[in-house]
């Protein structure tokens, strides 16, 4: 009988994963990189080491500025696939 809000629901839904997974790239991609990187565009995180003289096993995703928005809206996209299975 009201099976159309089924349907609303997925709609909208699906408009939330296309959006959830180009947000990273329409907005913090072309902050930090440039068109002509090449395959430096496929990495989906930029990581940093910790310190000065840090290790070369501690290395942990950068946090700062436009760097950090990236790897933040790229971990948002792994969440996702995560909790949707």
């Amino acid at each position: 009988a009201q099976t159309y809000w089924v349907y609303l629901a997925l709609v909208v839904f699906g408009r939330m994963v296309v959006f959830v997974n180009l947000y990273p790239a329409m907005v913090w991609k072309s902050k930090i990189m440039r068109a002509k990187s090449g395959n430096l565009r496929s990495n989906p995180f930029i990581y940093r080491m910790i310190g000065e003289n840090a290790s070369e096993n501690r290395i942990i995703f950068e946090e700062e500025g436009d760097v950090g928005g990236f790897n933040r809206a790229n971990r948002s996209i792994h969440h996702m696939v995560e909790n949707f299975g």
